[in-house]
């Protein structure tokens, strides 16, 4: 079973949700909200643990793979943390609006 942690459960992250939930091979481990709505929402339809901190997430050694669906604003940071913690990411797009921050992000050693 490969875990997996969802950040952002807005509309494209109700969408991975339900299709992590849908594959028998993935488990919907962890969602990162901070709409408390949406946390509930998460909550109720796939009984995961609703994380308000996402540090806890990447370091979590359970974290097999993050999805991030979080606004685009957000995405670099997260990629950057998940690359600090080894993770494997999958990342909505745009990464990014601003080419420099991508190719900054990418050229890290």
């Amino acid at each position: 079973m490969i875990n997996v942690a969802l950040l952002g459960f807005g509309r494209i992250g109700q969408m991975h949700a339900q299709n992590i939930y849908l594959n028998k091979t993935l488990n919907l481990l962890y969602v990162y909200e901070k709409i408390d709505k949406l946390r509930k929402k998460a909550k109720n339809l796939y009984n995961c643990k609703i994380e308000k901190d996402y540090k806890k997430i990447f370091s979590d050694k359970r974290v097999d793979i993050i999805f991030i669906s979080s606004p685009t604003n957000t995405h670099i940071k997260f990629i950057e943390e998940g690359i600090k913690y080894d993770k494997t990411i999958f990342c909505e797009k745009p990464l990014d609006l601003n080419i420099n921050k991508i190719v900054k992000t990418f050229k890290k050693d």
